[in-house]
């Protein structure tokens, strides 16, 4: 409730100061003498800017409540999962996973009822934290079969999420993946992450992604 509330003070301040605000300008500055119209007009100016300042902070604050939501989700997801190599198998992604894209698609549905122009904005933001996690679980020393799974996890959510990922989503999946194939070569450096993640879970990457799409419960539509 409280974030609705954040994208509705969102929404009806841009509103005021980009339409209501003006429409009283112009009524109001042709009762206005020559002499003064100067002096008004800054103060009206510094009005619409503290507007926009405030349009600013609301979003950010959205937008941190949000990716605090999905940090823990990933926290929990990424950390508390216990032995994933157990379950690096063609299953599929972890329960976490799609709790994650459950979160993402309500969002959406929040920002597109109230501001649809600030939504690939609100959108990359929070996926920029989600795949900013990865990575960091990714960095700490993992078993290869656990960089795998969490390099399919990765793959499997930039491809339903692609059209929202920022540069940074991006770098952060061409760094899992490259920390996947350190910890291969570590074991065996002729072997290609491709390889052993075929080897791994007993599909190729593509066939993995494509089985975890086909039977994702989550309505993905939003996405595309």
């Amino acid at each position: 409730m409280k974030s609705r509330k954040l994208l509705c003070i969102y929404r009806n301040a841009g509103h005021l100061r980009k339409t209501l605000l003006p429409k009283l300008w112009d009524s109001f500055v042709c009762s206005l003498p020559e002499s003064t119209r100067d002096v008004v007009e800054e103060e009206f100016v510094e009005v619409l800017s503290l507007y926009r300042q405030l349009e600013f902070f609301v979003l950010q604050h959205y937008i941190r409540i949000k990716s605090h939501k999905v940090s823990k989700i990933c926290r929990d997801g990424l950390y508390l999962s216990g032995d994933i190599v157990s379950k690096t198998t063609k299953a599929g992604p972890r329960k976490f996973i799609f709790q994650l894209l459950a979160e993402v698609s309500f969002i959406f549905s929040e920002v597109i009822m109230t501001s649809p122009e600030s939504l690939a904005f609100v959108l990359s933001s929070v996926l920029d934290r989600i795949f900013g996690a990865f990575v960091e679980t990714a960095q700490s020393n993992l078993l290869p079969q656990e960089a795998a799974l969490i390099c399919l996890e990765c793959q499997f959510l930039a491809e339903i999420c692609g059209k929202y990922l920022s540069d940074f989503c991006e770098k952060s999946l061409d760094k899992v993946t490259g920390l996947l194939q350190a910890s291969i070569s570590e074991i065996d450096g002729e072997v290609t992450h491709r390889a052993f993640i075929s080897k791994a879970v007993g599909l190729s990457s593509e066939s993995w992604i494509k089985h975890a799409k086909e039977t994702c419960l989550i309505g993905t539509e939003c996405f595309s």
